[in-house]
């Protein structure tokens, strides 16, 4: 048998362990002969178990950046992504999946990569032409409000597409978000006030055309 607090090996009448003197529980029986945790064994334990708490915090912060996002995440990333020469790979993730592969077949893409390097020379000229204008600049994002259109509103829009549906997803809410967008340019700053719609398309905050200049152009 073996210590339970070193887990140095014992004779299994001791009643004393001979490494670090702890008393040995008695009359347990030959059952008890698997090695004890000891400090080391606690420690590692302890550390293990920490380090599994610690992956599913960083699971469930993925699963609520990747899933949660509401109307106000999803405007704030269009206006940073359709100013970023890098950020085509965002606005295709900001547009609903089904819509995203209806655009594959009837543009005659294979695979989601060919359709994200076909738009990018289009997102680079865009970028290009900011940097023209602002020089270096960087983005600055403020949601003003956020209103969300009533019944009617809402079924006037989908009179446009298939019933209550697009693309065979249920559309159940569009929300107008009202921003302050500041681009703080090497060359000026302007700063500009455009109002972005998000669609809830079968329970996922997107929109519909991110390919688009959202909010102004030259």
């Amino acid at each position: 048998m073996y210590c339970g607090k070193c887990g140095a090996e014992v004779l299994e009448d001791a009643a004393f362990c001979g490494a670090c003197g702890a008393p040995l529980p008695q009359g347990q029986g030959p059952d008890v002969g698997k090695k004890g945790l000891g400090r080391g064994g606690k420690i590692a334990l302890i550390l293990v178990a920490a380090g599994v708490l610690i992956a599913a915090l960083v699971l469930l912060w993925v699963c609520v950046a990747a899933c949660g996002n509401g109307p106000k995440d999803v405007a704030v990333a269009l206006i940073h992504a359709s100013m970023d020469e890098d950020g085509l790979e965002d606005l295709v993730d900001l547009m609903p999946p089904a819509l995203v592969r209806q655009i594959m077949r009837e543009e005659g893409y294979d695979s989601r990569r060919e359709l994200v390097r076909a738009y990018e020379p289009e997102l680079e000229m865009r970028v290009e032409d900011y940097e023209d204008y602002f020089g270096d600049y960087q983005v600055k994002t403020k949601v003003l409000d956020v209103t969300y259109w009533d019944d009617d509103q809402l079924q006037e829009f989908l009179d446009i597409f298939d019933g209550e549906n697009l693309l065979g997803k249920k559309v159940t809410q569009v929300a107008e978000v009202s921003m302050e967008v500041t681009v703080d340019g090497r060359r000026q700053e302007e700063t500009y006030q455009p109002t972005i719609q998000v669609f809830q398309v079968d329970g996922k905050w997107c929109v519909l055309d991110a390919w688009d200049d959202p909010w102004y152009s030259f």
